[in-house]
């Protein structure tokens, strides 16, 4: 199998957001990659990659560089796993896809604590129109009938829903009513940094820190358990999607269950949702 570069943020230190002369130079030799584990049952490497704890946009993705660039050969692929708003630029379909499944599965076991189900729910997605989103979209469209996708750009959203229509049979509701929207729904999938009136369930994508109170269930991140020893039970969607894309497999779930891999834990930052 081809090797995988797997890469976080250094967890010593603390975030900043700077993007000058001196913090590029301090960020490159803070870039490193520190440990690899071989994964014997499928003949496989994983590098371990250090990010410093650079949230800048431009910084992030120059260190994302840097830490590549230490790799020694040209053939592998990327598993990050920082700051999802710029990592899901450097994964492959695979990944996004598995990562797209891995938010309605986790949305599912929740909404089963309630004896509900995507089917007989309204699913509100915020910001419909932003592309981070679209795999998630279509992957709820396949169990659920009640969507509601919010946006201001409602020309780009409607185009989004007539592919939806045509692809799932499935037609979801346009609305830049925000208030109107929120009092529908039972689950928000969110790409913002933003608190919601009305809604307590909510899955956010972008996995940066919140800067406010959080109530009900709220969701940033989802791990996995593999049947790989080497490999902890706390593993990421973006590297199993990662080894993953390497076996063939076109249907992630099918992929998931060949392979013995199943979600070990639903998470806000490092809290954990009782499921």
């Amino acid at each position: 199998m081809i090797d995988i570069l797997n890469i976080s943020i250094q967890k010593r230190g603390t975030p900043y957001e700077k993007s000058t002369l001196f913090s590029k130079i301090t960020d490159k030799m803070k870039c490193s990659i520190d440990n690899k584990i071989y994964v014997k049952e499928i003949d496989l490497n994983i590098h371990c990659g250090r990010l410093p704890q650079n949230k800048h946009h431009v910084s992030y993705v120059n260190n994302i560089k840097n830490v590549t660039n230490k790799m020694k050969s040209n053939d592998f692929i990327i598993s990050p796993k920082g700051i999802r708003e710029y990592d899901y630029y450097f994964t492959n379909d695979f990944q996004k896809e598995l990562f797209s499944y891995s938010v309605v599965k986790s949305i599912k076991l929740i909404l089963r604590k309630t004896n509900k189900s995507l089917k007989n729910s309204t699913i509100l997605i915020d910001e419909a129109s932003d592309p981070k989103v679209y795999g998630i979209l279509k992957e709820v469209s396949k169990s659920c009938r009640h969507i509601i996708l919010l946006s201001k750009n409602t020309k780009e959203t409607l185009k989004i829903q007539q592919n939806i229509i045509s692809n799932f049979g499935v037609s979801p509701e346009v609305t830049s009513d925000e208030k109107y929207a929120l009092k529908l729904c039972d689950f928000i999938i969110s790409t913002k940094e933003k608190s919601y009136e009305y809604c307590d369930n909510i899955w956010y994508i972008n996995n940066r820190d919140l800067p406010f109170k959080l109530k009900g269930t709220v969701i940033n991140d989802i791990s996995f358990k593999t049947q790989w020893n080497e490999l902890s039970s706390d593993v990421s969607p973006e590297l199993i999607g990662a080894i993953l894309s390497q076996m063939q497999g076109k249907d992630v779930e099918s992929a998931l269950r060949y392979n013995g891999v199943f979600i070990h834990k639903i998470k806000f930052n490092e809290n954990l949702i009782d499921i």
